[in-house]
């Protein structure tokens, strides 16, 4: 025995088609409905919310199995008519039932699905760089879920700051369109690996709803050489020896080349004979 048969049920009403619906419209009538009740698009909602929509699958599988088979239906028809038949002699003197029923009335309208974030990427690396230079990168982030109110973005531990890494939201003119966020990033000392983990949070303040996505981000400085630790100060100091040093050679040079000549007239004059 089916399932229907056992605990009866309005197929078309809950599949929103009429009773003469054709096989297509039943088949998209599914589609439609399976879009809409989807469980995966509901894991943020509340567990009262999840038991509702995981109900209202359950009868629109049921629906499909039964209305998708020819035979299937023809018998769910009779049975259909007969208890259409019947709800219509308790109510009314006059047993006239049309054999075609009126279209069943439109089932309450789904629940809110809470805002729901796509990153165009969950990892960025800077990669090894020099200290005190910036870098910067955009993220495309798409919300595939329903609408919200305001976006938050925080760091690791839910900060509100961070020493090297900076955000800018560039917002979008609504909900469902896509917005960016800007990453501007400076590692400040030398020789050292910074890493964050940032929250993107989508809140629907009219629900209480919100959805969240999670980028990671890394940057790495390089070690100085000997040029990128030559500060001001002890570039003076070099230069000061240097000049020290050029100094004592000028005048040790000079000094040499007075010796030179006093020598020389020296051994001039004791030779002064020889010369005569």
């Amino acid at each position: 025995m089916e399932q229907w048969e056992i605990r009866w049920e309005n197929y078309y009403s809950i599949l929103e088609i009429p009773f003469s619906a054709t096989a297509q419209d039943i088949k998209d009538a599914y589609a439609v409905q399976t879009q809409i009740y989807h469980p995966d698009k509901y894991t943020d909602c509340s567990e009262k919310v999840r038991k509702k929509v995981q109900k209202r699958m359950e009868k629109i599988n049921r629906a499909w199995e039964i209305l998708k088979d020819p035979q299937k239906r023809a018998d769910y028809n009779k049975e259909y008519k007969s208890r259409l038949k019947s709800k219509s002699s308790r109510t009314t003197s006059q047993n006239n039932t049309s054999s075609t029923p009126p279209d069943p009335p439109n089932p309450p309208p789904p629940p809110t699905p809470p805002p729901h974030p796509i990153l165009s990427r969950t990892y960025i690396d800077f990669g090894t760089v020099k200290a005190g230079t910036l870098h910067a990168t955009d993220i495309t982030i798409e919300n595939v879920g329903g609408t919200y109110t305001k976006i938050e973005v925080y760091y690791t531990d839910y900060r509100k700051h961070s020493d090297w890494l900076a955000v800018e939201i560039v917002n979008p003119s609504d909900s469902k369109q896509p917005f960016t966020i800007k990453l501007v990033a400076k590692g400040k000392e030398w020789e050292t690996h910074y890493s964050e983990s940032l929250t993107v949070c989508l809140i629907n303040k009219n629900t209480g709803q919100e959805g969240m996505a999670t980028i990671r981000v890394s940057l790495e400085t390089k070690p100085q050489n000997w040029l990128e630790k030559l500060t001001i100060e002890k570039a003076l100091m070099w230069l000061g020896i240097i000049a020290v040093g050029l100094g004592l050679l000028y005048w040790l040079i000079r000094g040499a080349f007075y010796l030179l000549v006093i020598v020389m007239l020296i051994y001039g004059i004791t030779h002064l004979d020889e010369f005569m």
